[in-house]
């Protein structure tokens, strides 16, 4: 079998066919990229997360004197923002000439997410520790004082002006301790629970 020389004749770059062709292409190509950048666009709600530097996002939390609510708003959006990730689309998305594959954003973004809840949790739980020890160490000093033998008369009545004065002093105790109570439920509500040190301490 004896095959004969073919030639091909170069064509400028500059010649109607090629300019129509290539116009073709990239409008092939920019349609065909209109899908994924939807797709791109539904998870840009959620691009905050890797622009959030930790340390630096809970230092300013702390600083704004955060109550249990202000815990518990922060906690509800990243969870919220965890639950639509999950959701927003399948974790990999096939159109006509390309197909994107999600998982790997969708796992970088959640662990931010998570990273952050924990990183809330822990400060929470630096407070949960603090007033606990609070708590203890002026119970501590109220059996301390109810301890003590009175010797004289100005003594004996000394004691009972304390006396008087501890169900005030224990109300207040209560209510603080009470906060502590609800923060813990509150690191509860979103699976976070006081390791063992911590509990035994709580």
């Amino acid at each position: 079998l004896s095959l004969g020389e073919f030639y091909l004749n170069t064509i400028s770059q500059d010649e109607q066919t090629v300019i129509d062709s290539r116009a073709t292409i990239e409008d092939v190509l920019e349609t065909n990229m209109e899908g994924p950048k939807s797709l791109k666009a539904l998870y840009d709600d959620f691009a905050y997360l890797f622009d959030i530097n930790i340390e630096a996002y809970v230092e300013e939390f702390a600083d704004s004197n955060p109550n249990l609510e202000d815990y518990e708003s922060a906690m509800a959006k990243l969870f919220t923002d965890i639950a639509n990730i999950k959701s927003r689309s399948l974790n990999e998305v096939a159109f006509e000439l390309v197909k994107v594959k999600c998982y790997d954003i969708k796992a970088s973004l959640i662990g931010k997410a998570n990273e952050i809840c924990s990183a809330l949790m822990a400060l929470l739980m630096t407070q949960i520790n603090s007033d606990t020890a609070s708590v203890d160490e002026s119970y501590q000093e109220i059996y301390e004082q109810i301890q003590v033998e009175p010797n004289t008369p100005e003594e004996l009545q000394e004691l009972k002006n304390y006396i008087d004065q501890c169900q005030g002093l224990i109300n207040n105790l209560k209510v603080k301790f009470d906060h502590v109570t609800d923060s813990v439920s509150l690191m509860s509500k979103f699976g976070f629970m006081p390791n063992e040190e911590d509990y035994q301490t709580y």
